[in-house]
């Protein structure tokens, strides 16, 4: 149930936050009962020293493993969207690192999607409001394939059915880069950069091509 929804510009004009925020704000605003949860919470801690963690940290890592499909998943809590899929980079890149392969840098994403705003997620896609060429250069590195939706797709655009020829596009832009210079291919099963879209399930349930051609991680997010 949505509560105080509305938000109030200095000019006096109400609004209707119809996005929820940035999607996150389903609950709605104006809470108490959340309010006073925050409340109480910050009376007992208001920070965790490096390497430390608390009961709320605790508790809130198991409710989400619990809800994962994998029951034995490993939970690392960041402060947002952005900074979550710029670890899964960093997490990809030093997995390669310790096998002793640091050489795997490359990570290939959709055309188009958004992963955040920081510098190194800009260049994964390029999409959102943060246009990234007015930023200079991006992290090296980065490479793109078309998206797989059927509306703009550009290999069955107007045909009846689809040619998953955009999931067989992964495993050639990784190739093409070289497999052993690849660290993640990071996708999104549905976005609202390019256009308000969901991703058909049967380019998901393809092998995966990073495993075909020996990248070994796979990174998934929403955008």
């Amino acid at each position: 149930m949505l509560r105080a929804a509305r938000t109030a510009p200095s000019r006096g004009n109400r609004i209707f936050d119809l996005m929820s925020g940035m999607w996150l704000k389903a609950i709605g605003y104006g809470r108490e009962e959340i309010a006073r949860a925050v409340f109480e919470a910050m009376k007992k801690i208001t920070f965790n020293p490096w390497g430390m963690t608390s009961e709320y940290t605790i508790r809130l890592s198991v409710k989400l493993a619990s809800l994962a499909p994998d029951k034995q998943s490993r939970v690392f809590l960041v402060s947002g969207g952005s900074e979550a899929n710029e670890t899964a980079l960093k997490m990809a890149k030093k997995y390669h690192a310790i096998r002793k392969e640091p050489g795997r840098y490359k990570v290939v994403s959709r055309r188009g999607s958004y992963h955040g705003n920081t510098h190194a997620t800009m260049a994964l896609g390029g999409g959102g409001v943060a246009i990234p060429w007015d930023y200079g250069p991006l992290q090296p590195g980065n490479f793109h394939s078309p998206q797989p939706f059927k509306f703009r797709c550009a290999f069955c655009k107007g045909r009846n059915e689809c040619s998953l020829e955009c999931a067989d596009e992964v495993e050639r832009a990784i190739i093409a880069e070289g497999p052993h210079t690849v660290a993640a291919f990071t996708d999104c099963f549905a976005q609202s950069s390019s256009s308000a879209t969901s991703a058909r399930m049967s380019a998901f349930r393809k092998k995966p091509r990073c495993e075909r051609s020996s990248t070994q991680s796979c990174l998934s997010a929403a955008s």
